[in-house]
């Protein structure tokens, strides 16, 4: 089973295009990524036309919009590596399309993808080759490996107990997970060094948050 996660716009081109170059069968999904703040008709009738092609040629092909929110970049990349990371855990093959829609969509499914592909080095997860504008043809995307923190389980029950929002003394954080203060200091002092956690000093106490990077890998 193929699953089609494609960034969204005004016209039906910019997904049926990819979809069709690269193959689509019956029992297959196209999961269509749509701004959530941004509501315009032209979008709903394009979703329409796509629904319309493909049940008129293909038959029973599942289609769904999924709204992101795109104003905020995390928040953005942790649903759409969410949504890429279910479907390849499940063994199904992820083609991502980002031929359309807007661009700050279009960038934040770029991050997403390549952090779950290198994430899941097994999964069976690729970019569709994307749409070059005034019909110049097609460009192949490769796949961009980038280094990801290995985190310990100590360290990974650390990172998860930090608040997505706001911030939480080492005082709290040891009382919460029932560790001693060395120890968590400890895996604080390298989480910091991968860039997952920032921290400041307010007197004698120590107060420590999540940076982007880190509210991104945590989900």
């Amino acid at each position: 089973m193929t699953v089609f996660v494609s960034t969204f716009g005004f016209t039906e081109r910019a997904v049926l295009a990819p979809v069709m170059r690269h193959g689509i069968d019956v029992g297959d999904k196209i999961i269509l990524l749509t701004p959530r703040e941004f509501k315009d008709e032209r979008v709903d009738k394009a979703i329409q036309m796509v629904k319309t092609y493909m049940s008129k040629f293909l038959g029973e092909i599942e289609i769904m919009k999924k709204e992101i929110a795109v104003e905020d970049f995390v928040t953005a990349v942790s649903e759409i590596s969410a949504l890429i990371e279910e479907h390849a855990k499940k063994g199904e093959r992820v083609l991502v399309n980002i031929s359309g829609g807007m661009r700050i969509l279009v960038l934040e499914t770029f991050v997403a993808a390549t952090i779950i592909m290198n994430k899941l080095k097994q999964a069976h997860i690729e970019f569709a080759r994307m749409d070059i504008e005034y019909g110049l043809g097609y460009a192949e995307i490769p796949r961009v490996p980038i280094s990801l923190p290995k985190l310990t389980k100590g360290k990974r029950l650390v990172l998860t107990n930090i608040p997505k929002e706001g911030e939480i003394t080492i005082r709290e954080l040891v009382k919460k997970l029932g560790k001693n203060a060395s120890t968590i200091s400890r895996h604080l002092i390298e989480l910091r060094q991968y860039g997952l956690v920032e921290g400041r000093r307010k007197g004698r106490i120590l107060y420590v948050k999540l940076t982007p990077l880190g509210k991104i890998l945590v989900r």
